[in-house]
């Protein structure tokens, strides 16, 4: 396993806080991972809310995984979307009525989603509650191993994880094929010059 990003609490707690605090003022409440979900509710537990809050606020799941993770906190989604399709969950949102979207994800996640949302009239407001910062030295016994060609694999979680292996390990990287968990990651491992051999169907 190479660590190629690892996960800290946003630098600013800030708007977070501001909307957790006024959750009765959106529509909508969409996130899109269960480490979204494990640090959002968290942080509402450490500020001295409960679960009671999000009683009126309707929630997306994007991904089973989500889902899941939110049903451990007893909480079911109102909807669940099997990938994230920014498109499908726009019109999700406007066909369920209401526009007021609180997008919850990582301080540096991509803009497709939010793009999507206020193209189909939605009013987004997002928060980041975890940062993805990449790891800076590569682990000298998986460069070995990619030099000799003894990695078959590599498997890849996100697009910001494929930018940072191909930050550590470069052109040593092609001596294997890359599986990807979704359009997302494929097209990031696309854009940085490398060719994918399989993605994850559902992603």
């Amino acid at each position: 396993i190479q660590p190629a990003i690892r996960i800290t609490d946003p630098a600013d707690w800030g708007p977070a806080d501001r909307a957790l605090g006024r959750l009765e003022r959106y529509d909508w409440l969409v996130v899109g991972r269960a480490l979204g979900v494990d640090m959002l509710l968290r942080r509402l537990l450490e500020t001295g809310g409960d679960l009671r809050r999000l009683a009126a606020i309707r929630i997306v799941a994007i991904g089973a995984g989500t889902a899941d993770r939110l049903a451990r906190y007893h909480i079911r989604a109102d909807a669940a979307l099997e990938e994230l399709a920014p498109a499908s969950l726009a019109r999700l949102l406007r066909d369920g009525g209401g526009r007021r979207v609180l997008l919850v994800r990582s301080s540096q996640g991509p803009d497709e989603v939010a793009d999507a949302l206020l193209a189909g009239g939605a009013r987004v407001e997002q928060i980041g509650v975890y940062e993805s910062v990449d790891v800076a030295d590569p682990d000298p016994d998986v460069a070995a191993a990619l030099a000799v060609g003894a990695i078959d694999w590599i498997a890849l979680t996100s697009s910001r994880a494929a930018r940072a292996l191909v930050r550590l390990y470069g052109a040593a990287l092609r001596s294997a094929r890359f599986a990807t968990i979704g359009p997302l990651a494929t097209a990031a491992v696309r854009d940085l010059g490398h060719a994918v051999a399989a993605e994850a169907s559902p992603h």
